[in-house]
């Protein structure tokens, strides 16, 4: 909205000026709706560039989830892998890679699951041929667990 002093001047203007006027507010007016959606639309496909970003991701960690459970069932890297990447038609390098990483993170999980409950174990005052029967590995894996958790 126009302040006073500017109403003011405006009123004063002939009919020519005031015609020029408003068709420079007019065109201007065009400039910027034109700019606004050109802004519109690169927001809109930042948006829709966004969406398939996270939707990739989210295919390749499924599938790397997908080849690991069948790993854990008894198929072969390889094999698994590529069903993964047919599934989700990803690339089976890519689907390698997400795989490793996801395998290397439930090793760790099941190590430190064993190694809590060999400690549950032994507070209980079990004996170490006793844990490790329990835990299914071996006595000098149980004495290494128990040692390093008394540093």
């Amino acid at each position: 909205m126009l302040r006073k002093p500017e109403t003011n001047a405006i009123e004063e203007l002939d009919v020519k000026s005031l015609l020029s006027l408003a068709d420079y507010f007019e065109d201007q007016a065009k400039r910027l709706r034109n700019l606004a959606s050109r802004k519109k639309l690169l927001l809109g496909q930042e948006e829709k560039i966004q969406a398939e970003t996270i939707h990739r991701h989210k295919n390749l960690v499924l599938a790397g989830k997908m080849a690991l459970e069948l790993v854990l069932e008894g198929v072969q890297k390889q094999i698994a892998c590529g069903r993964a990447s047919t599934v989700f038609d990803l690339p089976m390098v890519v689907v390698e890679a997400n795989f490793d990483a996801q395998y290397k993170a439930h090793k760790a999980e099941t190590i430190q699951n064993r190694n809590s409950r060999i400690l549950k174990l032994h507070m209980k005052g079990q004996s170490i041929r006793q844990i490790a029967e329990v835990s299914n590995c071996s006595r000098s894996t149980v004495h290494y667990v128990i040692n390093k958790q008394n540093f």
